[in-house]
């Protein structure tokens, strides 16, 4: 799984790098305007994406492992913060995310 993630970052970073490389010589050119929008880079998985069927579920967090999803679900179930979780998602390019009721 680690060289999963790893081999995904360095393939969009060499996409980054070349992009760049191709604007650079545009954007000496002519001078750009201050930016003036809010938008902000957003790191992968840091929004729910996978929410599970049905109403009434929370999205709690995502973790790159299964076994970490599952046992945070696990371990607050016992606790009665819930009762009901689910571990959705997960795959090549996406986290598990924890849902709960």
């Amino acid at each position: 799984m680690i060289l999963r993630k790893a081999l995904v970052s360095l393939a969009l970073g060499s996409t980054l790098l070349a992009t760049v490389g191709t604007l650079a010589p545009a954007a000496q050119a002519a001078p750009v305007a201050p930016a003036t929008s809010t938008a902000v880079a957003v790191p992968m998985d840091s929004c729910p994406c996978n929410p599970p069927a049905g109403i009434g579920w929370n999205y709690i967090d995502n973790y790159f492992w299964h076994d970490d999803c599952d046992a945070a679900g696990r371990r607050n179930l016992n606790t009665g913060r819930w009762t009901e979780y689910q571990c959705t998602g997960g795959g090549v390019f996406s986290n598990y995310e924890l849902w709960v009721r």
